[in-house]
C-alpha cells in the first residue's frame, strides 16, 4: 500500500534508512562511536545503489542480424557444427547437421565426449568431428560451416592457431584432402 504512494525508489531508501539507523543504534550499544545523520543517509544511499547495480539485470541491445544460415549451391552440402561444454560433469558435447542445397537435413549427428574441454578447444574438435562425419556419410562437395569466427581464420591460414589446439587444426586440414571439394565457412550465431 505504501509503494502506491511513494514508489519503490523512496520506499527502498526509506527501508534502507531505517536499517541503518538500527544497525547504528547496535554499534553504539556495543561501545562504538555514533554516526551523525549525514554519514547514515550517505551510507543508506550508497548501500541502496550497491545492492541495485548487483541486482540490476543487464539487458543486452538487440541488434538486428541480418546473416543467417543459406543453403549452398547445388550439388554442394552443407556441415554445420556446434559444441556444449559441461564444467560440472567435465563433458563436451558436440552435434553436426548435414544439408544439401535445397536445405533439407541429411544427416545428423550428436556425441558425448568424457574430456573436460574448453570452449575453444570444444569448437575445434566438434569441427574435427564434423569432418569425419561427412567423410563417413559419404558427402564430397562439403562446405564446413561454424560459429568462431577465429577458429574459421585457423582452418582457413589467416591465423595462427594456440598451442593447445594446433595439432586438432592440422588433423583437420589433413582430412579434408580425402574430399574432393571441401571449404570452410562462417556464420555469426543468431
Amino acid at each position: 500500500m505504501l509503494v502506491q504512494h511513494v514508489g519503490d525508489d523512496l520506499l527502498g531508501l526509506i527501508v534502507t534508512i531505517a536499517w541503518c539507523l538500527w544497525h547504528e543504534r547496535n554499534i553504539a550499544r556495543t561501545g562504538g562511536t555514533r554516526q551523525t545523520s549525514n554519514s547514515i543517509l550517505q551510507k543508506a544511499t550508497f548501500l541502496l545503489e550497491e545492492f541495485r547495480s548487483a541486482n540490476h539485470k543487464f539487458q543486452p541491445p538487440t541488434v538486428p542480424h541480418t546473416i543467417t544460415w543459406s543453403p549452398p549451391n547445388s550439388p554442394w552440402y552443407k556441415i554445420n557444427t556446434d559444441d556444449a561444454v559441461f564444467k560440472q560433469t567435465q563433458a563436451t558435447c558436440v552435434g553436426v547437421v548435414a544439408r544439401d542445397h535445397e536445405g533439407l537435413v541429411i544427416a545428423a549427428m550428436s556425441k558425448k565426449l568424457w574430456v573436460p574441454l574448453g570452449p575453444l578447444e570444444a569448437e575445434v574438435k566438434a569441427m574435427e568431428e564434423g569432418i569425419l562425419f561427412a567423410w563417413d556419410v559419404g558427402l564430397q562437395d562439403v562446405i564446413f560451416e561454424c560459429d568462431s569466427e577465429f577458429l574459421f581464420h585457423a582452418l582457413t591460414g589467416t591465423a595462427i592457431p594456440p598451442a593447445n589446439i594446433s595439432n586438432v587444426i592440422t588433423t583437420c586440414l589433413s582430412r579434408i584432402q580425402d574430399f574432393r571439394a571441401a571449404q570452410f565457412s562462417h556464420v555469426r550465431p543468431l
